[in-house]
């Protein structure tokens, strides 16, 4: 469980993880992975010789870098994004856990890039580093 600590007048103290977290295999976090030039309308279909996979801030979003994603598709990405809901609690290992095990499933024979903005650049620092073959890392901001 995480410390509790309390809160001062208008400030809320973290609360504890629901139920124990087992400690023989690392659990996977609630990330999502999308396509956001074919879920946003760009393209008909995920394309591309290189696969590049965003890795967000603390935000949990992929919105700050959203106008680069056509161009990134012109230049033969498959661009990927990964999102954290804001009410995951996952640990930091389940998150790099997560990432690496997208990253595997996803490879297939081309090149990977990770780019990590703010807290994602961390994430993909850790991923590219445990495990996962990375050919290009891009830090924006790093939170390292």
């Amino acid at each position: 469980a995480l410390p509790i600590s309390r809160p001062r007048a208008g400030c809320v103290g973290l609360q504890p993880r629901a139920g124990p977290v087992a400690r023989r295999g690392v659990r996977r976090a609630a990330m999502r992975f999308r396509a956001p030039l074919v879920d946003d309308g760009y393209a008909s279909e995920a394309r591309g010789d290189a696969l590049l996979v965003y890795l967000p801030g603390f935000d949990g979003s992929n919105l700050a870098p959203f106008l680069q994603w056509p161009a990134l598709g012109d230049a033969g990405f498959d661009v990927r994004c990964g999102s954290v809901d804001p009410s995951d609690r996952s640990e930091f290992d389940e998150l790099v856990a997560t990432v690496t095990d997208y990253l595997r499933a996803e490879a297939k024979s081309r090149p990977i890039f990770l780019v990590g903005e703010s807290f994602g650049g961390i994430l993909a620092t850790a991923a590219a580093t445990r495990g996962a073959r990375v050919d290009g890392l891009v830090l924006v901001n790093p939170a390292t």
